[in-house]
């Protein structure tokens, strides 16, 4: 779930941690850097740099699908309700913007 001021709980309990290197001793370094995070059971994911990066856009792309879908729900439903907007506004404000 994506809520408004949850940058830092995210960061410290992320769900996954994905590291681009084909190079063992940078990933163990990363590895060590990230250890606290592991007290939280993250999981950790190692690949090469291009595969790493596809998996960071596609996450991003996924991240972004997912809070446009629920603001259009969101709009919609409230435009049922004859154009009254209703008092909680999702996640992005700048939808009720006109």
């Amino acid at each position: 779930m994506i809520l408004w001021g949850t940058a830092i709980k995210d960061f410290k309990r992320p769900d996954r941690t994905v590291v681009g290197t084909n190079d063992d001793r940078a990933f163990a370094v990363m590895n060590e850097i990230y250890r606290p995070l592991f007290l939280n059971a993250a999981l950790m994911l190692s690949m090469d740099r291009r595969n790493a990066e596809l998996t960071k856009y596609a996450g991003s792309v996924f991240l972004a699908v997912k809070i446009t879908y629920i603001n259009e729900m969101a709009r919609r439903l409230s435009d049922g309700l004859r154009g009254k907007r209703p008092v909680s506004r999702c996640f992005a404000p700048s939808i009720w913007r006109h």
